[in-house]
């Protein structure tokens, strides 16, 4: 992990709260200071505890969204194209890996010839 410390999220122990996402009324909001302050003096435990209820509040946001399943559309037998639809790693072409953002929020990017892709 960059940033200047080590962590290992199979190895390393953190407190996540999950109340505080299901009962504030902007949990986006919250999630920074309660992982800090129930991780306090833990870099680690922090950003950890960040991604996990990020991971929460995203997948009940999803739950609360009435969205029309497209699973049809991705059906072979209705006329789905892999290589027309997917973006395969070899298209992305050769660069250095970099992250962008900062947790709970982070991308993967793409770094060549001074051009920035999104993986």
């Amino acid at each position: 992990m960059d940033g200047g410390y080590e962590c290992n999220p199979l190895t390393s122990t953190y407190q996540v709260d999950v109340s505080a996402v299901l009962t504030a009324p902007d949990p986006a909001a919250i999630i920074a200071e309660t992982c800090d302050s129930d991780n306090a003096d833990d870099l680690c435990a922090q950003s950890l505890c960040m991604c996990e209820m990020e991971l929460i509040r995203s997948v009940i946001d999803l739950l609360w969204e009435e969205v029309n399943s497209e699973k049809d559309v991705y059906l072979h037998e209705n006329g789905f194209e892999a290589g027309e639809f997917c973006v395969s790693g070899q298209a992305l072409g050769v660069g250095q890996q970099q992250c962008c953002g900062y947790y709970p929020q982070r991308y993967t990017w793409w770094i060549r010839r001074d051009e920035f892709s999104l993986k």
